[in-house]
């Protein structure tokens, strides 16, 4: 039954629909192997707009770990929100191709590893914006070009 309660909060969190939730509960992973998967709904793609924001801990020993994503390639390869050895990565698909990723970064390492951190992505038909703990930082380009994202058939996956 937890699962279910969980499932409901994130769709909530998700999409802004109006459910019934639990207060003053919440999940918890380990930040390194634990994740939630819910199964692709057209609810939950990209639609030219795309905002998420999250409280992350990392603390696995290899810098290097993803937060919420649709892209695992058993379909077609979407987005990830990721940090990787303090840098925060956005990366995205606009072609749906697992092979030819494009990625928006941090320029500076402003994640520190064992500490919580607010961060958030915001991605339109314009530009990206990364902010870490409510401030827009300084990003850049890191892979690819800049486009809209590939509206994916893989599970949405928070954690792991």
């Amino acid at each position: 039954m937890k699962f279910i309660k969980v499932f409901l909060l994130s769709l909530f969190l998700l999409n802004s629909i109006a459910i019934y939730t639990q207060i003053n509960n919440s999940l918890v992973l380990n930040g390194c192997t634990d994740y939630l998967e819910i199964p692709d709904n057209d609810l939950l793609d990209y639609n030219q707009v795309i905002s998420i924001e999250c409280w992350i801990r990392p603390n696995c020993d290899d810098q290097n770990r993803v937060f919420i994503s649709k892209e695992w390639c058993n379909g077609e390869y979407g987005y990830y929100l990721s940090v990787n050895n303090g840098r925060l990565f956005w990366s995205y698909s606009i072609n749906g191709n697992c092979s030819s990723p494009n990625s928006f970064r941090t320029v500076n390492q402003l994640i520190p590893a064992g500490e919580f951190t607010h961060i958030a992505v915001v991605h339109n038909q314009e530009s990206i914006k990364l902010f870490v703990n409510g401030t827009e930082v300084l990003s850049e380009q890191n892979n690819g070009v800049f486009g809209l994202i590939h509206e994916s058939s893989e599970p949405l996956r928070i954690g792991a």
